[in-house]
């Protein structure tokens, strides 16, 4: 389940997608509270008041998962060879900006996306008369 998790070239199954989803989100958790924990910290040293600390921490943490998120999904695609054309293009560019339009989407939960598309090929193992 949890095999090759570093590898973004390798086709996963159904299984080994849900260990890279989990992998990945427990990675992005990890990221966002150490940077949350320099931020408050940061916060305390400024003195700046709790209501403002934590309005901005919010959107810093928002947008750090959003682009995560979105890096996460070029790497894949690159690391499959995969050409991004207008197809990928808009997917990435949704990943980034959709979270920002509807308030109750977590940028996380959009990680599924990149995790479903380790299930795709590599360009380079794909057979040509299929």
């Amino acid at each position: 389940m949890f095999n090759n998790l570093k590898d973004l070239s390798y086709k996963r199954n159904w299984k080994q997608v849900i260990g890279f989803y989990i992998a990945y989100t427990l990675l992005a958790v990890a990221l966002l509270a150490a940077i949350m924990l320099v931020l408050i910290l940061l916060m305390k040293v400024f003195s700046v008041s709790e209501s403002r600390a934590t309005a901005f921490i919010s959107k810093v943490g928002f947008i750090v998962s959003s682009l995560y998120v979105v890096a996460l999904c070029y790497l894949v695609l690159a690391k499959k060879k995969i050409r991004i054309g207008m197809k990928y293009g808009i997917l990435l560019l949704a990943l980034l900006v959709l979270p920002f339009i509807w308030e109750g989407l977590n940028p996380l939960i959009t990680l599924i996306i990149p995790a479903v598309l380790t299930r795709k090929e590599p360009v380079s193992t794909v057979n040509p008369t299929q």
